[in-house]
C-alpha cells in the first residue's frame, strides 16, 4: 500500500530467513538413509523407511507431485501446516521454489488490457525502467522478488491478504511470460509492449467511473452514509500515484466487484490526493474517515463503518471475501 504523504516506496529488501538446508545425512537432527533423494527428508525424517509407508512419504510425494503439476496457495499453505504440525520447520528453499511455480489461474486471462496493466505494474514496481517494454528477464526478476515476499509471509505466518495478493501476482506473471514467449516465437520480439503514459493515470471518463466515483463531500454523504441504510456500501479509497491502486483500476477490479455483489453491496470509488489542491475537499473526507494510505477499503452499513482494511480484488472481483464476511 502507499501512504499519502510519501512517494511510493522502493521494493523492500528481503532479509534472509533461517531455514534448514539439505547438507548431508542427519544435519537436521533426523535419520536419513544413504542415497535418499527426497527433499523433505532433512526435516520430516527419511522417506525410505523400512517400516512401510509413513506420513513423511506422503508429504514428500505430495511435494514432488505438486512441483510437477503446479502449486496453489491453498496447497502450499496446507503443506507448510502439515510440516509444522510435526514440530518441524519448513525448508525455505522448498517454499521459494514452489512459489516460483504456481498453477495457472482456472480462468485463463488474456487480452491487451490485462497484459498492458500487468506489464506496466511490473515495470513500475520492480524494474523501474518504464520504457514501454517488459522482457523475460524483467519477469524473472519480478518472480524472484514476489516469490521471496510470498515465502516470507507463508513461513512467518504473515498477513493472509498480502500473501494471497503476491500469489495472484505470481500466477499473472506466468501468464505474461507465456505471452512474451508467444510473441518471440511469432517474430514480434522477446518483450511485451505497453504505454507508460496512458497507464500512469486514471480514466475518469469511463462510464462506470463517471457513475460511481465520489467527488464531493455531498456525494459521500448521500451515496455512502445515507445510502448505506438501504444496503451496505463498499468504498475503495485510492491515491492517483499509488501503483497498486492503478493496477486495480486498469484491471477493472472494482467494477468487477460491483458486478459480483450486485444487489447486495453498492460499490464506489473515492480518489483522494493530499498533493492536489483541486482534491482538497474530497481528501478531507478521506482523512475524516481515518484513511491514511491506499488501496484501502471500507464497508458502511446504517451510516457506520462495519469493516475496513487493505484488499486486492482481481479482475473477477474476487479477493474481498474476508472483508465482506458477515456483511453479505
Amino acid at each position: 500500500q502507499v501512504h499519502a504523504d510519501t512517494s511510493p516506496p522502493a521494493p523492500p529488501r528481503i532479509a534472509p530467513l533461517a531455514f534448514i538446508r539439505l547438507s548431508g545425512a542427519g544435519q537436521a537432527g533426523e535419520t536419513r538413509s544413504a542415497g535418499c533423494t527426497y527433499l523433505c527428508c532433512a526435516y520430516m525424517g527419511c522417506a525410505q523407511s523400512t517400516e512401510g509407508v509413513s506420513p513423511a512419504v506422503s508429504l514428500a510425494q505430495t511435494y514432488e507431485r505438486l512441483a510437477l503439476d503446479g502449486w496453489t496457495d491453498e496447497d502450499l499453505t496446507a503443506f507448510i501446516g502439515a510440516v509444522s504440525a510435526q514440530g518441524k520447520l519448513p525448508e525455505y528453499d522448498q517454499i521459494l521454489a514452489a512459489a516460483k511455480h504456481p498453477s495457472l489461474p482456472e480462468e485463463d486471462h488474456t487480452g491487451a488490457a490485462f497484459f498492458d496493466a500487468l506489464a506496466w505494474y511490473t515495470d513500475k514496481t520492480v524494474i523501474r525502467r518504464l520504457d514501454g517494454q517488459l522482457t523475460l528477464a524483467d519477469v524473472d526478476a519480478a518472480v524472484d522478488l514476489w516469490a521471496r515476499q510470498y515465502a516470507d509471509a507463508a513461513t512467518q505466518g504473515g498477513d493472509a491478504t498480502g500473501r494471497r495478493q503476491k500469489w495472484k501476482l505470481l500466477q499473472k506473471l506466468k501468464l505474461i511470460e507465456r505471452e512474451i514467449k508467444g510473441r518471440a516465437a511469432a517474430g514480434q520480439g522477446s518483450f511485451y509492449p505497453y504505454s507508460p503514459h496512458e497507464l500512469n493515470q486514471v480514466d475518469a471518463s469511463k462510464p462506470w467511473n463517471e457513475a460511481n466515483t465520489i467527488d464531493t463531500a455531498e456525494e459521500f454523504e448521500a451515496r455512502v452514509i445515507a445510502g448505506s441504510y438501504a444496503q451496505p456500501v463498499l468504498v475503495k479509497y485510492g491515491l492517483p500515484y499509488c501503483a497498486h491502486c492503478l493496477l486495480l483500476e486498469h484491471l477493472g477490479s472494482v467494477p468487477a466487484a460491483a458486478e459480483k455483489y450486485s444487489g447486495k453491496v453498492d460499490v464506489v470509488k473515492l480518489w483522494w490526493d493530499p498533493h492536489d489542491p483541486a482534491k482538497a475537499d474530497i481528501t478531507a473526507v478521506a482523512r475524516a474517515q481515518g484513511v491514511t494510505s491506499s488501496p484501502f477499503f471500507m464497508v458502511y452499513s446504517a451510516g457506520k463503518v462495519v469493516a475496513q482494511g487493505y484488499a486486492f480484488p482481481d479482475e473477477n472481483g474476487d479477493g474481498l471475501e474476508d472483508l465482506l464476511a458477515g456483511v453479505v
